[in-house]
């Protein structure tokens, strides 16, 4: 199955994207560009890192990335708490749930954003209810 497929199937209320290999986004969903994705520029051809650096707790995330994901290390599938700001709604946790999928020959990782808590909650889960609707 294609990426662009993969993506598809995950484009409902959970912000995500898909990355390849070299960890490289190929897409990214509306909720993802809803929650944050526009205001981090985070497009298709940027690195995962550009947004793991936003993270308030960025440090321990690429720690934990060098153990977890070290070459030839790398696990079917992966989850951390993650912890942010954005301008239009404040304060965000998010539990991380990565999933390594073979398509066509290569694989792609589904990185999906479970939302914990937001300072401005109910903003943030009617705009990605509006945005998963629209695309």
């Amino acid at each position: 199955m294609p990426a662009s497929a993969w993506l598809r199937l995950f484009n409902g209320i959970l912000p995500a994207y898909l990355l390849d290999d070299e960890y490289v986004i190929l897409a990214v969903n509306e909720a993802f560009r809803c929650m944050a994705g526009d205001e981090w520029g985070c497009a298709p051809g940027a690195s995962a890192f550009a947004v793991v650096d936003r993270f308030d707790n960025a440090a321990d995330v690429r720690a934990r990335a060098a153990v977890v994901f070290a070459p030839g290390r790398a696990p079917q599938s992966d989850h951390e708490l993650c912890i942010f700001r954005t301008r239009r709604y404040g304060l965000i946790h998010a539990q991380k749930f990565a999933t390594r999928i073979p398509s066509g020959g290569e694989a792609v990782w589904i990185v999906q954003f479970n939302i914990l808590s937001a300072d401005r909650l109910d903003a943030l889960f009617s705009d990605m209810t509006a945005a998963s609707e629209r695309g």
